[in-house]
């Protein structure tokens, strides 16, 4: 098969080849130049082309780190996309629903987009389906079989099966009943033991509140999207910042997927507040020298985000992976040092009951001597934070 070239692209779009549109549009903004992409985007997508339809909504979702004021024109187009054969929207309008941000029909609703994309045979939504059948039982045969069959085409899928295959899990591909896959995922489980580590600040453990395979699909998401992070400084402008050195990634609006739904979902609920009231997941890597020095997570009475989202009441902190040396969550007073395991949920209150300011939960994430440290982040309003 012969590859087109670039100018037989353009020929082709210029005469009104929709495909030949989104080909242009991916090679335009891979060479930056980020307006004339939009323009053969959007020319694509007025022909229905649906993957120029859900990049364009993808974008929509993902335009701000904040709440989403445009949410219902990137609903429009998700559902667009997924009437002319988007998958993939499909599956991003699954999230969405699961999360309560779309429709009124919950995980059951999100359940049936699911099934629908898994019928269809997209790699993706399988290995999704997989991760939360193996969320509950991670020696569920049906669970890894179907991941088995996601990895054949999907990288992060073959990953997975990698990281099972080490610790000697069940990797067998054989033939799964997608009914019987999906009836193992219509409760979902919420029971962890609670652990108190301090009162003052208000600090509560949650151990192995969720599953390996689960936080290893958070990482392997998170890997390709990975950026260092920045600090906000006084002129409200983001930067880096030696601060703060890790590097992360937003598991939002624009990338969600139903891992890391469940996994929000469960950091709120241990939290007491509801899912609706959290900032975007977000997923910090840290390596060997890199660290969070002393910082507060609440903000500040003249913070420009307090008036506009509210406070962050409270932090919950999922840790992804341990074996690291280093790294411990420092408390300074009365210095309390938390090194999680894989699967631990840690949540703290950034304000006192009165809600007045909580300056003792002032914390660090130490510095990594040996290995690397993956945590996931969730800061929970005392408001709902999208739209």
């Amino acid at each position: 098969m012969t590859i087109p070239t670039v100018h037989e692209i353009e020929r082709r779009a210029f005469s009104g080849d929709a495909e030949a549109q989104y080909a242009l549009a991916a090679i335009l903004s891979e060479r930056q130049q980020q307006d004339l992409a939009r323009h053969w985007l959007e020319r694509a997508a007025s022909l229905g082309h649906a993957d120029a339809l859900f990049t364009l909504a993808g974008a929509l979702l993902t335009k701000t780190e904040g709440a989403i004021e445009q949410r219902g024109e990137a609903v429009a187009g998700l559902q667009k996309a997924r009437e002319n054969g988007s998958i993939a929207a499909l599956r991003t309008l699954a999230a969405l629903t699961a999360a309560g941000l779309v429709g009124d029909e919950g995980w059951p609703g999100a359940l049936a987009m699911m099934r629908e994309a898994c019928e269809r045979g997209e790699a993706a939504s399988l290995r999704e389906i997989a991760t939360l059948i193996l969320e509950a039982d991670e020696k569920d045969e049906d669970g890894g079989a179907l991941l088995v069959t996601a990895a054949k085409s999907d990288a992060l899928a073959a990953a997975l099966v990698a990281r099972r295959a080490r610790r000697g899990l069940p990797t067998n591909e054989k033939c799964v009943s997608l009914s019987d896959a999906f009836g193992k995922l219509l409760v979902v489980k919420n029971d962890v033991n609670s652990e108190q580590i301090c009162s003052r600040p208000r600090i509560t453990a949650f151990r192995a509140a969720v599953g390996r395979d689960l936080c290893d699909h958070l990482v392997g998401a998170a890997l390709p999207r990975l950026k260092r992070e920045q600090v906000l400084g006084a002129d409200g402008l983001r930067r880096t910042d030696p601060h703060r050195t890790a590097w992360g990634a937003l598991l939002g609006f624009g990338f969600a997927d139903l891992p890391a739904v469940i996994a929000g979902q469960r950091m709120a609920s241990l939290a007491q507040l509801s899912y609706s009231n959290g900032e975007p997941l977000s997923i910090l890597r840290y390596l060997p020298g890199q660290e969070y020095k002393i910082h507060h997570d609440f903000l500040g009475p003249n913070d420009p985000d307090l008036l506009a989202h509210g406070q962050r009441l409270k932090t919950a902190l999922l840790y992804l992976n341990d074996g690291y040396a280093g790294g411990e969550t420092h408390f300074l007073v009365p210095d309390i040092r938390f090194a999680g395991k894989t699967g631990d949920i840690l949540v703290f209150h950034n304000v006192d009951e009165s809600g007045a300011l909580d300056y003792s939960a002032r914390h660090a994430g130490r510095t990594i001597e040996r290995g690397e440290k993956w945590i996931a982040s969730l800061w929970l309003r005392d408001r709902p934070f999208a739209g």
